[in-house]
This record gives C-alpha cells, sequence and structure tokens, in this order.
C-alpha cells in the first residue's frame, strides 16, 4: 500500500521535504571538476592575446589580439518550462537528487555568441545558407529546430 510504501521510506531515511531552493546540479565542486576548470581556465588566459576580448571599462571597447587571432565561439541555451512542480517530494539525507525544473513541454533558445566586432551572433547569409542547404539538405527537415531568418 501507498502508506507502507511511505513508512519504508521514512525507515531507510527519506524525508517528504520542500521542493524548493534545491540545486539544479551537484557535483559542481568535485576535486576533479574544480582541476578541469582550472586548467580550461588556465588554457585561455594563457592565450588570452590570441582572442578578441572586451575591456572592462564603463564603455567597453574591443580588444584587438596582438597573436595569430583565435575567433571564441560560446553556445547559450536557456530553457523554459511551465513550472509545474510538486511542492513536496522524498529525499534522502545523503543524497540530494537533481532539481527537476517542471513536466511538460519546453522551449529552448539556443544561439552560437560571436567573440569578434563583426556581431554578437553567429549567422549566415542568404548565399551561404543555400549552399549549407546544399550540403547538408536535411537542415529543412521538420525536427522542432526553427531557423530564423536574419
Amino acid at each position: 500500500s501507498v502508506e507502507s510504501c511511505k513508512l519504508d521510506l521514512r525507515r531507510f531515511g527519506a524525508k517528504f521535504s520542500a521542493n524548493s531552493s534545491r540545486p539544479y546540479f551537484l557535483g559542481h565542486e568535485r576535486e576533479d571538476v574544480v582541476q578541469h576548470r582550472q586548467e580550461f581556465t588556465k588554457y585561455f588566459v594563457e592565450r588570452e592575446n590570441h582572442f578578441y576580448t572586451i575591456t572592462n571599462d564603463a564603455v567597453p571597447q574591443w580588444k584587438i589580439p596582438t597573436g595569430t587571432p583565435t575567433i571564441l565561439l560560446c553556445h547559450d541555451e536557456s530553457t523554459y518550462k511551465c513550472g509545474e512542480i510538486t511542492a513536496k517530494r522524498w529525499i534522502m539525507s545523503d543524497n540530494a537528487p537533481f532539481y527537476n525544473k517542471g513536466r511538460g513541454r519546453s522551449i529552448m533558445c539556443s544561439d552560437l555568441l560571436v567573440m569578434h566586432p563583426s556581431g554578437p551572433f553567429f549567422s549566415l547569409t542568404d548565399k551561404e545558407y543555400s549552399e549549407a542547404m546544399k550540403k547538408y539538405p536535411n537542415l529543412n527537415d521538420d525536427c522542432d529546430i526553427n531557423y530564423e531568418n536574419n
């Protein structure tokens, strides 16, 4: 029965707790994750003179690379969910699970940001898009991804 399952969960140390203020992910401070983040950051700091960067002034200006130029592309993604979450859930005291942002459908907005004075977003001209369509005809397939015209 439901009651005996609840009793067993309590015996195993689970608590029926509020489903709020929970982290979206865990493990971001694990030793291996911290080490990888430090190595990743060090790589970019050591090559800073190769990247287009922005000054930290009141009116930011582009800094042009002094070494062989490298353009950084950043994938920016946001997911919007309906927000339907339960008020409480069963949680084991020594193991906090991922926080589920909600049930149901979601909308994901995604873009590639370009660290270059030419513009913040990656885009193709109509001619470049036509060439991409010739090479990758399945880009036009209906797969819940909408490519927007410039």
